[in-house]
């Protein structure tokens, strides 16, 4: 076998990739958000969090680098949206 019959040898590898999509990427985003509420005399009145955790795959068929920040967004929302439905299930402390 000639060197050149190496060389080829390794480049089935790249046709391999193209006909079954491998993974190029994967965008993992954690998003936590703690809120603490407090009186005007500085005690707490109660103290939520919310999380949501995102993966976001992408290979050479669908990239998905431009999502990143929507993706973000979309984590940030859900978990401020948790936050939000425990302060309206403790409604009673603020009135």
């Amino acid at each position: 076998m000639t060197n050149y019959g190496k060389i080829s040898l390794f480049s089935y590898v790249g046709i391999v990739t193209w006909l079954f999509p491998v993974p190029l990427s994967v965008n993992k985003t954690d998003v936590e958000l703690i809120l603490s509420v407090y009186n005007n005399k500085g005690e707490l009145i109660g103290k939520y969090s919310g999380q949501n955790d995102t993966t976001l795959r992408s290979n050479m068929y669908n990239n998905k680098q431009g999502a990143i920040l929507a993706e973000t967004d979309k984590s940030f929302s859900k978990a401020i949206t948790q936050i939000r439905e425990s302060i309206l299930k403790d409604a009673a402390k603020y009135n």
